[in-house]
């Protein structure tokens, strides 16, 4: 079950990935909607079934307004330096 858990997780950012490259505006929602007896029943999901999200899929009308750029705590850059060094220098 874990496994499929995963692979529902990677299927569904791939999917994102591809729709933005195309120029498509894309997020999954989840949540409690992903729970909904009600909903359930509607789409036929058997005992043991499971929803992972909900693509929104559409059409970009306008950017968004660009985001204030926010610098890496030194923790995480200690970690990027460490990764960039060879093994021996660690």
């Amino acid at each position: 079950m874990r496994e499929q858990w995963l692979a529902a997780g990677a299927a569904l950012g791939n999917f994102l990935n591809a729709a933005h490259q195309l120029g498509f505006g894309a997020i999954v929602l989840s949540g409690e909607r992903c729970f909904d007896p009600a909903l359930h029943s509607a789409l036929g999901l058997r005992e043991g079934e499971h929803l992972a999200g909900f693509i929104s899929l559409g059409s970009i009308t306008s950017q968004p307004s660009p985001r204030a750029t926010v610098a890496p705590s030194p923790r995480v850059r200690i970690v990027v330096a460490s990764i960039d060094q060879p093994r021996g220098r660690r």
